[in-house]
C-alpha cells in the first residue's frame, strides 16, 4: 500500500503537519510521478483534526 507523504512542520493554517496525497486518474494513490493528475494537501492538528485541505491539478 501506498502512504501519503507527511511533513512533520507547521502549516499555514496553524496545523502542526500536512499529508500530500498525490492521486491518479482514477482518485487512487499513484505509484508513478507520471500517473500524477492531482494533488491533495491536508493541514491537520497533532490529534489529526483536518484544518484546511489545498487541491491543485497538475
Amino acid at each position: 500500500m501506498i502512504n501519503p507523504e507527511r511533513v512533520n512542520q507547521p502549516t499555514p493554517a496553524g496545523g502542526d503537519y500536512s499529508e500530500l496525497y498525490k492521486l491518479d486518474r482514477r482518485g487512487n494513490l499513484a505509484k508513478r510521478d507520471e500517473d500524477i493528475v492531482e494533488f491533495r494537501i491536508l493541514e491537520k492538528k497533532s490529534d489529526g483534526t483536518l484544518l484546511k485541505t489545498t487541491y491543485a491539478l497538475k
